[in-house]
């Protein structure tokens, strides 16, 4: 989970707190960003989201059964 526009504090819709919580009951992860002043961040986050779905992947990957079909 994402939030933008962290550079603009007074534009939040919703607060870091909030964020966290909400990341939390839906078991993910929760950044806070801004695209305005650097893209290096938002690489980051994509870095760090596939790294996070590549894991996923392969610990679900590891748990399957074969059908034998």
């Amino acid at each position: 989970m994402v939030g933008n526009k962290q550079d603009l504090c007074n534009a939040q819709q919703v607060c870091e707190e909030e964020g966290c919580s909400l990341a939390q009951e839906n078991h993910c992860h929760f950044q806070e960003v801004t695209a305005a002043k650097d893209q290096t961040e938002i690489s980051s986050l994509f870095t760090k989201l596939i790294w996070h779905v590549m894991e996923n992947f392969k610990h679900h990957a590891g748990r399957r059964r074969h059908s034998g079909y």
